[in-house]
This record gives structure tokens, sequence and C-alpha cells, in this order.
């Protein structure tokens, strides 16, 4: 895999504050199905993913546009699917870990400036759990599809647990943050 980041400065127009960088790489991936008869199947697999992340290019930052070091991802899914003619369903397991970043004012007491810049930082890790089922079926030319998902997404390995609370959305659209 090959990754390429490249962003300029469009309001000041300024060439310095660009940035440009390359990386390749190469992450695992393991998948194994078994076909238990002729409509149904059930599988497993398991990766890691490469996730880059940049210093924004923002007043009051430290390294402006620099990246941060590459971290991995991980996934893992399981699951059955079921055929038989037109018709088709399935259900699947998942759990994705990814990396999170936070931005750290060097003395959050006082307002950001040229001596008080944030720090963009690696900080714990977004773990997502869920299932998710679908099916599918067809009439005449018009294809029926639906799926349903339940998934629970938390912050792990903060070093503050307010940093990076992920919502769930409420009723009536009140944001309530989750532990």
């Amino acid at each position: 895999t090959r990754l390429h980041r490249q962003t300029a400065e469009t309001a000041a127009g300024a060439a310095a504050a660009a940035t440009d960088y390359r990386q390749s790489f190469t992450t695992p991936w393991l998948a194994v199905s078994r076909q238990l008869n002729a409509h149904d199947m059930v599988y497993v697999s398991w990766g890691e993913g490469a996730e880059s992340s940049v210093t924004p290019n923002a007043p009051f930052f430290k390294d402006k546009g620099l990246p941060q070091a590459l971290t991995l991802s991980r996934q893992w899914e399981g699951g059955f699917k079921h055929a038989v003619g037109a018709d088709q369903w399935g259900i699947a397991v998942y759990d994705v870990t990814q990396p999170q970043y936070t931005d750290v004012l060097a003395d959050p007491s006082q307002d950001p400036s040229d001596t008080n810049e944030y720090t963009h930082v690696r900080d714990g890790n977004k773990r997502s759990r869920g299932i998710e089922g679908e099916a599918q079926t067809r009439i005449d030319a018009l294809t029926l599809h639906a799926s349903v998902m339940a998934q629970r997404v938390r912050n792990e390995g903060s070093r503050n647990p307010d940093v990076g609370a992920v919502f769930d959305q409420q009723p009536h659209d009140r944001r309530v943050p989750v532990s």
C-alpha cells in the first residue's frame, strides 16, 4: 500500500505551509471461510491497517503540517451467509480498533498563543464493536435490500476520559456522552 498526502495553503498561498509526504507499507490480512452446504457459508477474517495523522496546519500548533508516526488499526470479523436463488441473508459481528489523536495545549489554563501552542498527540484508541444483519431478494426487475446494525463505539486508553468522547444519537437530537 502506498500513501501520498499533499495539502497546500490556500488562504495565504504560502508554499512553506504545504504538507507533502509519502509512505509505503505492507499490512497483514487473513481470512478463512467454509462452505457448509450449497446454501450456507461461515467466515472469519482478521487484518491490520495503517492509519496516518498530520498535525493541523493552523495557528498556535507546534510542528504545523508534520505527519505523526504511522500507527496500526486492527479488525476482526466473523459471519454467516445464506443464499437460495434470488434470496440471501447474512449476519456478521466485528471488532475494530483505531488510534485516536487529540490536540493538547501546553498550558490549558491559558489561551492559545505563539508561546502556548497545541501539540497533536496520539491519545488512546477508538474501539467499535457491533453486529450487522442484511437480507436481499429480487422481485422481477426490482431488487430489495435491507440491513440493520447495532454498534458500540468507545474511547479506550485516553489520558483524559473526556478527550475524544464518543456520543450516541438520542431522541429529539440530544447529544449525550457515553462511557
